[in-house]
């Protein structure tokens, strides 16, 4: 992989089906189809990326057959498709500095032992994606927040002493990925050269010409457009219980593809209270899928208005879709306001 191709995050995952021997020459086009099964993480790089990125199980096509792969390079892109795979052992791969040695080719073998499974639920997965990044990018990479109980299938590597999975990287232009070795597949990276002896050349009474060199063409990757976030306020609601202030507010998502989003509310009080104006996030980084399609989020909020008299609340979400593991450029603010007042709970 081109070392300047390291700037932005990527994602995935796997199971293997069948793929047909290569020869230790052949390339392979890879299609990536983003991640199938998997949730947000917010991770840091060393190289200057801090955000969500797309973890857990990512569908690809190498020539055409489909298998079930993981990202072993969180700092590099991802490409929709792309011709120049390999199929190397897992320490020949990603490219330096990350290069994986022996004992972390074996603690990823172990872990993909230990937890992979195909139907594994979208948080689980995202842990195991999670885990195998932390063994690939050390110190350079982090995990901000949640991080899925990724520390906790790492440290239940110690004490396992089972085999491992049958693991092989596919190095090339792109991200680099680990799958299930396909029956037959060997090492298709470059074998060291040994001296052998001289051919004895064979006449010809007419030399052979030297074939024109011709250049493959960069193949143009597809725009892909994303359907537009569709999410909406169903209500907004402040309650005491007690002496601690709640704020709810339940969002619908009325689109076709899962949304990201951000979001806050904040309030302006009445005159002749200590409280002048406070506000709360409500979300930050959260999901909404279309099969809950309605979620309810609450949060404890500390600077209330303080006098019992309605006041205006001001709330917004920035929102993204979420297809196939990545966010689109599609983005929209979603805005809700109000004259409130602060409800009792018994």
């Amino acid at each position: 992989m081109p070392h300047a191709a390291r700037s932005a995050l990527a994602l995935s995952i796997v199971t293997g089906l069948g793929l047909a021997a290569a020869t230790p020459a052949q390339a392979h086009l890879v299609e990536d189809l983003g991640v199938r099964r998997g949730a947000p993480a917010h991770i840091s790089l060393s190289t200057g990326f801090n955000g969500f990125a797309g973890a857990g199980i990512k569908t690809i096509h190498v020539d055409g057959v489909q298998m079930d792969a993981f990202c072993i390079d969180p700092f590099t892109m991802a490409l929709r498709s792309s011709p120049g795979y390999k199929f190397v052992p897992l320490k020949k791969a990603p490219e330096a500095p990350f290069t994986l040695s022996a004992s972390e080719a074996t603690e990823i073998s172990d872990l993909w032992a230990m937890f992979y499974n195909p139907g594994m639920k979208e948080n689980k997965a995202a842990g195991l994606q999670l885990a195998i990044w932390e063994i690939v990018g050390g110190d350079d990479f982090s995990v901000i927040g949640k991080d899925y109980g990724a520390n906790l299938m790492l440290a239940a590597l110690r004490s396992y002493s089972g085999p491992g999975a049958g693991l092989i990287a596919l190095t090339g232009p792109g991200q680099d990925y680990v799958v299930l070795t396909p029956p037959g597949q060997g090492d298709e990276s470059t074998p060291t050269p040994r001296p052998h002896s001289t051919p004895t050349p064979t006449p010809h009474s007419t030399p052979t010409p030297t074939p024109t060199p011709t250049s493959t063409p960069t193949p143009v990757l597809a725009k892909v457009e994303y359907p537009p976030p569709e999410l909406e306020f169903v209500s907004v609601v402040l309650e005491r219980e007690g002496d601690q202030t709640y704020l709810t507010t339940t969002i619908r998502n009325n689109g076709s593809v899962t949304a990201l989003f951000n979001g806050g509310c904040r309030w302006e009080c009445p005159p002749g209270g200590r409280a002048v104006s406070g506000g709360s996030s409500f979300a930050q980084g959260e999901m909404l899928n279309v099969t809950d399609k309605e979620r309810s989020y609450r949060r404890a909020v500390y600077n209330i208005c303080d006098i019992p008299l309605p006041f205006q609340v001001n709330c917004s979400m920035d929102v993204r879709s979420w297809v196939e593991g990545e966010t689109s450029s599609q983005r929209k603010t979603v805005e809700w306001s109000q004259q409130m007042e602060i409800t009792n709970q018994n």
